[in-house]
């Protein structure tokens, strides 16, 4: 059997891995595995890869996470992702490299592939979508408190969960719910926010159950502890 290059799990938000998506790399093949009790695994030899390309969105980039865009010539699979995915710089890179190996090896040019590159029937199915940009997080920093000068300063901050789900069976109620949990679960182990907020108590959740169009919303509610000489500039970076 080939040896493995690197392995890794499609993770969910805080870089959890808690999907039933895994991704293997050989010298020579790329493996995608998806399901739990039905699986299916799909294969493309890096010689058909044609170009790899690198997005880390904001949600992505503070949990250490990002996405490799494949080109790919493969009948088969297409063109397809790489998703969330820890040190995808590296991945990337990795794959880049070996890919050029087997091209080399093979022989084979990119002149091969030039009707697939023209092909404008290939578009991702999530891009330009309302899917493409969900789940997301925004951060709001909605007020605070200073008791006195020596106090640290208390800040709510807001924590706004949205997913989107076009379907009926409302999945996207649940994986807002489950986003939820994993915040809560996230601070209990690390009540630390930002490198400088201090997680403190009471932490309050809340779960809308109106969708509005396909959109699916909760809020987790956290007041922090901040050193009362922080700058409002550097409170604006943090978040």
């Amino acid at each position: 059997m080939a040896e493995i290059k690197w392995k890794d799990r499609k993770r969910i938000i805080f870089g959890l891995p808690w999907t039933f998506t895994k991704y293997s790399l050989t010298e020579d093949r790329l493996f995608i595995s998806t399901g739990l009790l039905s699986t299916k695994e799909d294969e493309v030899r890096l010689y058909r890869i044609m170009d790899l390309s690198l997005e880390r969105k904001l949600w992505q980039r503070l949990f250490g996470l990002g996405t490799i865009k494949c080109c790919s010539a493969d009948k088969t699979l297409g063109d397809f992702e790489i998703k969330n995915i820890k040190d995808s710089k590296n991945v990337k890179e990795m794959i880049s490299e070996l890919v050029e190996e087997e091209r080399s090896r093979k022989r084979v040019s990119s002149r091969e592939y030039i009707s697939h590159d023209m092909d404008d029937d290939d578009d991702d199915d999530d891009v330009d979508t309302n899917r493409s940009n969900f789940p997301c997080i925004i951060v709001s920093r909605t007020s605070g408190e200073v008791v006195n000068e020596k106090d640290p300063q208390l800040v709510l901050l807001q924590l706004i969960i949205c997913c989107y789900d076009p379907e009926t069976d409302r999945q996207g109620y649940e994986d807002t719910g489950n986003i939820i949990e994993a915040i809560m679960q996230h601070f209990k182990r690390k009540p630390v926010f930002g490198e400088a907020f201090k997680v403190g108590y009471p932490r309050k959740w809340e779960l809308s159950d109106d969708d509005m169009d396909f959109y699916y919303w909760g809020i987790v509610n956290l007041i922090c502890e901040t050193p009362n000489t922080l700058k409002n500039e550097e409170v604006e970076a943090l978040i």
